[in-house]
């Protein structure tokens, strides 16, 4: 099962996603991609969702490909939040293995880094006359627009709560950082120590979360063909 990133993150990996999907597929595996609700093909609005309703339908989309498609196993695979969130709901589906890619570490730095990307556009379309502190006044009220995304004060607190803790799954999980590096992070490097039978991959690639565009999908396809045999 795939679970794609957040917000704006999602619409720039939809088509690496589906390249990956697509590849998967054709070399026999069954692979399943869902869209939270509030985006996508999924019912519901963006801003009446929370972390805890995509939670949620994580659980009940590997309910559902137990129920309907009877694997021999379960393996979830999440691209930046989605990594975040399969990594909590991994022990409690039974998962067998788990792949997070460039998962977020601490929710309240991917708030931070979103909101300086928010400001950068707004002084791009508005000059300097778009202050720091007036968008931060903005964040603070019970709705933000996230760069065309309505994002709630319950959702941004719950995505600053955000930490990663691989320590409660005991199955096999590759964490895979994706940079311009030949070796991992040490930051990812610690993460996949957590893991009781972890292990963390550099793969040299474009960002593709943060692009739009065409990206060669070949080396996250390849990293999860080795992942999953």
């Amino acid at each position: 099962m795939m679970a794609d990133p957040f917000a704006e993150e999602k619409k720039c990996a939809h088509r690496v996603m589906a390249e990956v999907a697509t590849a998967l597929a054709d070399d026999g595996l069954t692979v399943l991609r869902f869209d939270y609700r509030g985006t996508g093909d999924s019912e519901g609005e963006f801003e009446d969702v929370t972390l805890d309703d995509w939670r949620g339908d994580m659980r009940a989309a590997v309910a559902w490909a137990r129920a309907e498609l009877a694997p021999t196993e379960v393996r979830l695979m999440g691209v930046r939040m989605g990594a975040t969130l399969a990594s909590e709901v991994a022990s409690e589906v039974g998962a067998d293995g788990l792949t997070l890619v460039a998962p977020i570490l601490d929710g309240r730095a991917y708030w931070e880094e979103n909101f300086r990307r928010q400001l950068i556009k707004a002084r791009i379309t508005e000059g300097e006359s778009a202050s720091a502190e007036d968008l931060r006044r903005a964040a603070e009220e019970e709705t933000f627009d996230l760069g065309g995304w309505v994002v709630t004060r319950t959702m941004r607190e719950q995505i600053e709560a955000l930490k990663m803790s691989g320590a409660d799954f005991g199955g096999p999980c590759r964490v895979v950082d994706v940079s311009a590096r030949t070796t991992p992070s040490p930051a990812m490097e610690a993460l996949a120590a957590t893991y009781a039978r972890g292990e963390v991959v550099a793969l040299r690639m474009e960002p593709f979360w943060q692009r739009i565009g065409l990206i060669d999908a070949t080396p996250l396809i390849e990293a999860l063909r080795s992942s999953s045999s």
